[in-house]
């Protein structure tokens, strides 16, 4: 589990990193249970890698 930093980029950063390893994860805890009611859509997602590709150049640059 991680957590956001307000003040540390590189918590965002871990934070969609994880969220895309488990995309797949999330679509399926919808199709499993009906009280689960987040949906990210195709354009969230790709928006969300694009966050993540621009703060994976400052975190690899960091760490």
């Amino acid at each position: 589990l991680c957590l956001d930093v307000p003040a540390r980029w590189n918590s965002t950063f871990l934070i969609f990193d994880l969220a895309l390893q488990y995309k797949e994860a999330f679509g399926r805890f919808q199709e499993l249970d009906r009280h689960y009611h987040l949906t990210t859509t195709k354009d969230e997602w790709k928006k969300n890698t694009i966050v993540h590709n621009s703060l994976k150049i400052f975190y690899d640059a960091t760490n």
